[in-house]
């Protein structure tokens, strides 16, 4: 029964009622089912909050210590009315963060879960293509409209960009799920019969809804998906003979807006993304260790970061940049040694972990160009690698992150590097303006 409350949840996150039937505007349908899935659940949860478990996944301490960051980023400045708010917005995400791993606790439940995501993801961008195409009505759903110019001819025109429903309300926060949907849809191929058919008319219209994104994270998204599919599967060494051209043809089968990442023009969004993040770097020097505020870089630049790592650290400090940075790159890196182990055992798992690797590194990728530290899209990828490293065989045990000094060390000495690198990239890049 939680199993399937718990799909019910991401049914509502993914095609929200409320863009379907505006009636339903303002109910709190979402809130209503994750109670509910939570009473149901939380004798599970308890478990996962006990110490040794907090050891065994560092990713669930991770998450615990950042929705700790994000109330004392503002409870530190004195500020206890916006400690409660961005508290409990970020709550939020961690009890669905918590309910996924929870719930999804054995090979067979993953790779169901893995299995109606793909779903979701593919009813919301058929009906977000209908939108575009004006087969339906939807306003919630429109597109939005981006000046653009020609560099040939100087001219302006709009340039329509395919939006989701919801959190996906933005061309480049469609594209990252886009990506995690196009690996899931190749796992998926293994299938047999219909449901095969079904992925693989799947993988083409997810594939043409990204392109009509428009959107260069999107494709960067894309490539980092790519890259670590091919490493996660063949090792590093073929991963660049192999994913390396794939990338290149992919790059001119997009072409156009998504892969043209001009850094030097002044005008183009790439360089004034880039004078934000040399923003966020000084906005850290002001608070190093707590950070500005959660929600608080837009209202002191304008802007967000358009970087969810830079934005991490500019709100939440060294604490939580150090933990968000690390929730990516340290699994990242674990993913990639498990390849080849577990030989012999679950097939399903074995199978599913290199397309998890790829969805993790899609979406870091993603994040590079989004400021997303605060929505559920990361934590839903970061679950589901929770649970991968979960169910890994006990031979395996030695090649997984425990709470450890050592991993904590790992972790500060990751952080110095990002900062230090970012502020060398920024120097080097960021133009004046």
């Amino acid at each position: 029964m939680r199993f399937y409350l718990f799909v019910l949840l991401n049914a509502v996150l993914f095609v929200r009622p409320a863009d379907i039937f505006p009636d339903l505007d303002g109910a709190p349908i979402y809130e209503a089912v994750i109670l509910l899935c939570l009473a149901v659940s939380a004798p599970a949860i308890c478990q996962l909050l006990k110490p040794r478990k907090l050891y065994e996944q560092p990713l669930i301490f991770a998450m615990l210590g950042m929705l700790m960051a994000v109330i004392m980023s503002h409870l530190a400045h004195g500020r206890a009315g916006e400690a409660f708010e961005w508290g409990f917005r970020f709550f939020k995400v961690t009890a669905y963060f918590l309910l996924l791993v929870a719930v999804v606790d054995t090979p067979a439940r993953l790779h169901h879960f893995v299995g109606w995501i793909g779903v979701l993801i593919v009813c919301m961008t058929g009906l977000s293509l209908l939108q575009y195409s004006g087969a339906i009505d939807l306003p919630s759903l429109a597109p939005i409209e981006q000046a653009e110019v020609d560099p040939e001819t100087g001219e302006k025109y709009q340039l329509p960009r395919l939006c989701g429903p919801g959190i996906f309300n933005d061309p480049n926060d469609l594209s990252v799920i886009l990506v995690v949907g196009l690996m899931i849809c190749l796992y998926q191929l293994k299938s047999a019969g219909a449901a095969r058919v079904f992925w693989a008319g799947s993988l083409i219209v997810l594939g043409y809804a990204l392109t009509l994104t428009h959107s260069r994270g999107g494709f960067v998204a894309l490539a980092c998906a790519v890259m670590a599919l091919a490493a996660g599967r063949l090792g590093l060494r073929k991963a660049i003979l192999i994913g390396g051209p794939a990338v290149i043809g992919l790059a001119v089968l997009f072409g156009g807006r998504q892969t043209n990442l001009d850094l030097s023009n002044s005008a183009d969004t790439g360089q004034q993304r880039i004078r934000l993040w040399r923003d966020g770097m000084v906005l850290l020097q002001q608070s190093p260790v707590i950070g500005i505020g959660a929600g608080r870089f837009e209202d002191e630049v304008g802007l967000v970061a358009h970087n969810s790592f830079v934005h991490s650290y500019a709100e939440l400090g060294v604490l939580g940049g150090t933990l968000f940075l690390g929730a990516f790159v340290v699994p990242l890196a674990v993913l990639f040694r498990l390849r080849g182990t577990d030989r012999g055992r679950d097939r399903t798992l074995r199978d599913l972990r290199p397309f998890v690797l790829a969805c993790a590194a899609g979406t870091a990728g993603g994040m590079v160009s989004l400021s997303r530290v605060y929505t559920l899209t990361p934590y839903l990828v970061l679950g589901m690698v929770t649970v991968v490293l979960g169910l890994t065989s006990p031979s395996a045990a030695h090649r997984l992150p425990r709470l450890s000094p050592r991993l904590i060390v790992l972790l500060l000495g990751l952080s110095v590097l990002f900062i230090a690198l970012t502020h060398v990239f920024v120097g080097l890049f960021a133009g004046s303006g």
